[in-house]
């Protein structure tokens, strides 16, 4: 378990959640305002992964979202679970698309999150690290604005794969903590621990393209 009182002193100021769509509670992942550091909490609040971005003061001052960075999520055990890659992007317009990488130790590839170059629909693809071919397709609202660069403040993505509607992620506002959060919703209940991974990640390139509000 993580220790309690480290987890205690954060200050959370945005939340994503993460949650199986079951009985049992959501679970939470919950952004403080310092160093861009995450808690992945259970149903019950318990903290499952613990992450921080390591990035440089250069890069957040020039670049701000758009920076390249390192995830590095951290589990129970203080061993690290997984880490997020992301390089410098500016969007398909101005150069490469915006992507993410998942990695898992020792140094394997589980996939990558891409933005596809389109101009009235947000759309992102979850690939396979090992084929680079597509799992799953990302789709935002079609009310996004001027190039799918304006997303209205309650938003959301379907994730689906042949036709189906394996997950989602919305953008909304919480009131009970008076503040807008990010969820994430697996509808499909036989994703396997790879493909929840890879649309965590895309979660957290989402919540840095869309929803980041500081540098």
């Amino acid at each position: 378990m993580l220790q309690n009182d480290a987890v205690r002193n954060l200050h959370f100021d945005s939340e994503i959640r993460v949650a199986q769509q079951t009985r049992s509670e959501p679970r939470a992942l919950t952004s403080v305002s310092s160093d861009n550091r995450f808690v992945v909490r259970s149903p019950l609040g318990d903290a499952i992964y613990a992450a921080s971005e390591y990035s440089s003061a250069r890069n957040r001052l020039i670049w701000g979202s758009a920076r390249p960075f390192q995830m590095h999520v951290i589990d129970k055990t203080f061993q690290e679970a997984m880490v997020f890659h992301k390089k410098l992007s500016l969007g398909f317009m101005c150069c490469q698309p915006k992507s993410l990488e998942v990695w898992i130790p020792p140094g394997n590839i589980l996939g990558r999150i891409v933005q596809s170059p389109t101009i009235t629909v947000p759309e992102f693809y979850i690939e396979d690290g090992a084929t680079n071919s597509p799992i799953f397709c990302i789709e935002g609202p079609s009310n996004s604005g001027f190039c799918c660069f304006c997303l209205p403040k309650e938003t959301y993505f379907k994730i689906h794969s042949g036709g189906d509607l394996r997950a989602s992620i919305d953008r909304k506002w919480l009131a009970g903590k008076s503040q807008y959060t990010t969820n994430i919703y697996f509808s499909d209940s036989k994703l396997n621990a790879k493909e929840r991974a890879l649309i965590l990640g895309a979660a957290f390139l989402l919540e840095y393209m869309y929803f980041q509000t500081r540098f």
